[in-house]
């Protein structure tokens, strides 16, 4: 039996919690043994129940520990999540049950699927991406590692995002457009064709914000 940490006691930890506590491996393969924060106020507190158990930097990681990334900035969870790797730690996926995956699709570690995604066919979810509630990915989408979609977003048929976009909730990408490493894509946007890296856009269509 293995013992899953919750990365991050936040609002999207929270939610996480809940998800993890609905999947099919819940109590079969892991239970859950708590939350890493480095907020010390939260330090021996309960998050529904669940004890906050350490910090990030100070937890001395066991051979039966799972880690899942709740934080939703790309650049932050990538820090956390390759100090923990660097650590000798193992990220699984939480995958809710309402999920529907396709055909041919490609996924790495450390993902988190919420609540009525769907995932088509023929597509690549990289490393540590999270895709939160009710969001669609079309066929022939690639989805870069570290990257975070918040509720409601489409993404179309063909789309590339590359690593650690941000997309705030209801975003829509038209097919085959291409989104640059560690972009931020504006709640209620619209990209038409393209969005170059390390730029944050808004609107309808998306514009680069100054």
């Amino acid at each position: 039996m293995k013992n899953l940490i919750i990365v991050g006691a936040g609002g999207f930890g929270r939610e996480v919690y809940c998800w993890a506590t609905q999947s099919p491996s819940f109590e079969k393969d892991w239970n859950i043994k708590g939350f890493l924060d480095d907020d010390r106020k939260l330090l021996g507190k309960k998050i529904h129940g669940v004890p906050v158990i350490g910090t990030i930097k100070e937890y001395q990681i066991t051979e039966h520990d799972v880690f899942t990334c709740a934080i939703g900035d790309p650049l932050t969870k990538k820090r956390v999540c390759e100090y923990l790797l660097g650590k000798g730690g193992f990220f699984g996926n939480i995958i809710h049950p309402s999920v529907v995956i396709g055909g041919r699709v490609n996924m790495g570690q450390g993902i988190i699927l919420c609540p009525h995604v769907v995932l088509t066919c023929d597509i690549t979810i990289g490393d540590f991406v999270s895709i939160n509630l009710a969001c669609t990915v079309g066929h022939d989408s690639e989805v870069g590692k570290w990257t975070t979609v918040s509720p409601n977003c489409n993404i179309a048929g063909g789309s590339k995002l590359g690593e650690g976009v941000f997309f705030g909730s209801n975003v829509t990408i038209l097919p085959k457009a291409q989104i640059g490493d560690f972009s931020i894509v504006g709640a209620g946007s619209v990209v038409l064709k393209r969005v170059d890296a390390n730029k944050t856009v808004f609107g309808i269509p998306a514009f680069e914000v100054p």
